[in-house]
């Protein structure tokens, strides 16, 4: 039995939704929660609504890799770490030239302050990203257990 989120998601192409002010989404065929085990043998896929929702989904991941990466994935850099070290070198070298032509300039300072937070929050996306993979690793072999007994 899928969950009803799980439900929501797969029912949001099909022409059958319906919404209803108490219940949120709903199957018009029943006028009640979808009620399947994995397939919806009426399903009717609304073709224009799944490619703007396949195209806002493409587009939102863009958007969150060019933020993460302080925009150089227009240069095809698309590793927040490799981007943090980028704008922190980039940073470093125009402070030193500066320093080395007896001109001090703010914004390499600042360009090393954001190569450094960029850096930090890929190493911590990473530690996140590993402990919840973890997580639910035990949560499968919790469930394996039970089901061997």
């Amino acid at each position: 039995m899928l969950t009803r989120k799980e439900y929501v998601d797969y029912c949001s192409v099909c022409t059958k939704r319906k919404f209803d002010m108490k219940k949120g989404q709903i199957c018009s065929l029943t006028n009640e929660y979808p009620e399947f085990d994995s397939e919806c043998q009426e399903r009717d896929i609304d073709e224009n609504l799944l490619e703007k929702q396949v195209r806002f989904k493409e587009q939102k991941e863009k958007d969150l890799i060019e933020a993460k990466t302080f925009g150089l994935s227009k240069f095809g850099i698309k590793n927040q770490f490799a981007s943090g070290v980028i704008v922190a070198g980039g940073g470093l070298t125009w402070l030193i030239v500066g320093l080395s032509q007896d001109i001090i300039f703010f914004y390499p300072i600042i360009l090393i302050v954001i190569g450094i937070v960029l850096i930090i929050k890929s190493i911590s996306d990473k530690i996140r990203k590993s402990a919840q993979e973890l997580k639910n690793k035990e949560k499968d072999q919790i469930l394996d257990a039970d089901l061997d007994e």
